[in-house]
């Protein structure tokens, strides 16, 4: 996984600026900002993400609801391990305080696998449930991900990442001291 990196590539940057804010702001009928951006890669026989909830790993900010576009670089699909969704409950509210689904919880629902490819555009909020398998491919499949909030609840942008490297340096000093 790779954070941080929107601002500095103009061409991201711009297209962000230019193409999804004002998007995501349109279909959300309020302004929306970036809260966060990242690259997440799935390596080839990389294990899949456990069934979840994206609303309480920011839990910090007092932001009501998240949004995430999510792009693809390459063919997102069931042999690689796309992404899965509950499609078929509507505004699910919180259903663990971690965010991870005891799997009592998630085998209730009916999950529908996402598979996208690189022209697709896939938006969902920080509430609805969702995973992914295994990548059972021979090749890698990679994902950007930008999050949103509304503007009126502020933006938070430099504040996450400024959160994300202090915990990312206090975990590998507790490494280093082991």
């Amino acid at each position: 996984r790779i954070e941080n990196f929107t601002y500095y590539h103009q061409d991201i940057n711009e297209f962000v600026e230019e193409k999804i804010t004002p998007l995501l702001s349109l279909i959300c009928d309020k302004e929306m900002v970036l809260f966060k951006d990242k690259i997440n890669w799935k390596l080839s026989k990389g294990d899949g993400f456990k069934a979840h909830q994206d609303q309480p790993a920011w839990s910090d900010f007092n932001i009501e609801r998240f949004y995430s576009v999510a792009l693809f670089a390459g063919p997102s699909i069931k042999e690689n391990g796309c992404l899965q969704f509950v499609t078929d409950e509507n505004n699910i509210g919180l259903l663990s305080k971690d965010g991870c689904l005891p799997q009592e919880i998630e085998k209730k629902f009916n999950w529908e696998y996402f598979e996208t490819y690189p022209r697709d555009l896939l938006i969902f909020d920080s509430y609805i449930p969702h995973k992914s398998d295994k990548n059972n491919s021979g090749n890698s499949r990679s994902i950007f991900y930008f999050t949103f909030n509304s503007l009126e609840e502020g933006n938070f942008y430099t504040e996450y990442v400024k959160k994300k490297d202090n915990i990312s340096l206090l975990q590998m000093n507790e490494e280093i001291n082991l």
